[in-house]
């Protein structure tokens, strides 16, 4: 229930199988796992397919890919990840995380019409400008998003800290479900 974008990495070693099979691998097997890809998408998760070796087929490892990310599963761009080591598994997984970082941010309230020009947002205890190609804006009353310099700045691969300040008499909070 937590904004933000949802994924599944699938690093696996072999072709699919299934529990009334556990091996060999089925084409049954292989639909139920495009299947449950395609499924998993049409709910706005994504999948992320790594390949751990070199018992899954390229065709597998394209299809799983593409469904999981919402292309074509015919499509012949290969999106999945091969990692036969753990250098290469490191980086899938860094290439995968900063690929779903994000730089819109979901307030705890509405900003109140006009209340952007009061509000204050920060990357790493810097003050980032209002309305500026590398800065920040709202982009809906309940959502700040970073631009430009400062966006690509969040979505490089250190950590870095992201806040925004209403007044009181600028933002409706959220209030808790009663």
């Amino acid at each position: 229930t937590e904004p933000g974008p949802k994924v599944i990495v699938l690093a696996t070693d072999g072709e699919p199988d299934s529990c009334a099979t556990p091996d060999p691998q089925t084409p049954e097997a292989k639909e139920m796992a495009i299947k449950a890809a395609q499924d998993a998408f049409a709910t706005g998760i994504f999948t992320y397919y790594i390949s751990v070796g070199n018992e899954v087929s390229d065709l597998h490892a394209t299809e799983m890919a593409n469904v999981g990310q919402g292309y074509r599963r015919d499509d012949k761009m290969q999106r999945f990840y091969r990692a036969n080591d753990q250098a290469a598994l490191a980086a899938a997984f860094t290439e995968i995380v900063q690929g779903v970082r994000t730089c819109s941010f979901q307030l705890n309230g509405t900003v109140k019409d006009g209340g952007e020009t009061q509000g204050v947002v920060m990357v790493d205890n810097k003050p980032i400008p209002l309305d500026n190609v590398n800065g920040w804006r709202l982009s809906s009353p309940t959502t700040v998003e970073l631009m430009g310099k400062t966006c690509d700045l969040v979505k490089d691969k250190d950590d870095h800290k992201v806040t925004a300040e209403f007044p009181c008499d600028t933002i409706v909070p959220f209030k808790p479900p009663a």
